[in-house]
């Protein structure tokens, strides 16, 4: 599967634009701000509805007031994109009418949800590869990404989590702000766990597993991009303090349990779940050694490469087909030994990818005849 052509209006820098892409190779060029990324974005947008760094939907509108002013904002926004998959043609029409996301398959309403068999991107980008050292937010979202690959339902399951501990959280709050007594805040929040501790198991579980599943392919990728060294690069999952990776779904259910009792009263007076997916932690291990502690920067990229790289053969492995790689100017945040070695990675697949970066400095050489090269400049691609 892979993008045929791309067709955006009012998007991001871009008032239109009509690109058709190569099967394997696509290089895209251009300074800082000319809309590299912006491409990347939409169809990345086009696939999933979500924006691809952290934006709401009037992000997306095209702005032509150079000041931001919100009265330069476009009423309406539109990216098309037609796909192929085993030769048969299907068109994804993802519009922002009036502030709100509406989706088309074949010109028929659709769903985010229906779109699913179609949402093969996986994503690097500079931020991506600074997830060991960042937070651990951060490093949650890598392991949602991969869960997400390798099951159909992650993502269903995620976004009713979140909608969970929104509501659970809105009877917190209100118990602080004299809302509700103290009686009926306990009764609804009594209701709301029955939904909330099931969801937080099945999240904190999908990320266990995920991470186990793509474990022997980051270990080998991992090797790869520092040329062939042997490392033992592991994962752990974080609970409480306390290491869950190799604990059973009805452990970490009643890990949960457990802390919700103990930290009852303390949600009660700050407002807050403190409990859940939301509060666990991801820490990486090299040869041992905590990455995000003894590893170096361009070892920490590594291993968030090496995890993105899994995800690309888990991709492969569990949906059948080769996943459409977005790499957003990642080639300029890793040394010259790293980058080599990302770019023999990358020439191993079939699929389809898509690179933005600054100059030529990505040596398209190396891809074969399957690239094609477009440069940006002030939202025009030629």
């Amino acid at each position: 599967m892979y993008v045929e052509k791309t067709e955006l209006e009012n998007f991001r820098n871009y008032k239109n634009l009509v690109l058709n892409f190569n099967s394997k190779v696509n290089l895209v060029l251009g300074k800082n701000g000319e809309g590299k990324t912006n491409l990347l974005e939409a169809i990345h947008f086009g696939f999933t509805g979500m924006p691809l760094r952290f934006a709401t939907i009037k992000d997306l509108l095209r702005n032509e007031n150079p000041e931001g002013d919100t009265r330069g904002l476009a009423l309406y926004s539109r990216v098309n994109l037609e796909i192929n998959r085993n030769e048969s043609k299907d068109i994804i029409s993802t519009r922002i009418v009036e502030q709100k996301r509406r989706v088309f398959l074949n010109d028929k309403p659709a769903t985010i949800k229906s779109l699913s068999p179609f949402q093969s991107t996986i994503v690097f980008t500079p931020e991506s590869l600074s997830a060991v050292k960042e937070g651990a937010a951060q490093r949650r979202r890598l392991l949602d990404e991969i869960w997400m690959t390798v099951s159909p339902l992650a993502g269903e399951i995620l976004n009713d989590y979140q909608k969970a501990l929104v509501s659970r959280n809105k009877v917190l709050k209100n118990g602080i702000k004299g809302g509700l007594s103290r009686g009926e805040q306990k009764h609804l929040l009594e209701s709301l766990n029955h939904s909330f501790l099931p969801l937080a198991t099945e999240v904190s579980w999908g990320r266990i597993q995920a991470a186990t599943r793509a474990l022997n392919a980051a270990n080998e990728a991992y090797s790869t991009l520092l040329k062939g060294n042997a490392v033992d690069l592991r994962v752990d999952y974080s609970i409480s303090a306390q290491s869950a990776i190799d604990w059973s779904k009805n452990q970490v259910y009643d890990c949960l349990v457990s802390r919700l009792k103990e930290l009852q009263a303390t949600e009660i007076q700050v407002g807050a779940s403190l409990i859940g997916p939301h509060k666990h932690d991801v820490r990486f291990f090299v040869n041992g050694k905590d990455a995000r502690v003894f590893c170096s920067q361009g070892q920490q990229r590594a291993v968030v490469l090496a995890f993105k790289v899994a995800q690309a053969r888990l991709h492969r492995t569990c949906r059948g087909h080769e996943p459409i790689l977005l790499l957003d100017d990642v080639f300029s945040e890793l040394d010259s030994i790293r980058r080599e070695q990302l770019l023999l990675l990358l020439c191993e697949r079939r699929g389809q990818m898509v690179l933005t970066a600054i100059d030529d400095s990505v040596p398209a050489g190396q891809f074969g005849s399957d690239v094609s090269i477009y440069r940006v400049h002030k939202g025009q691609v030629t």
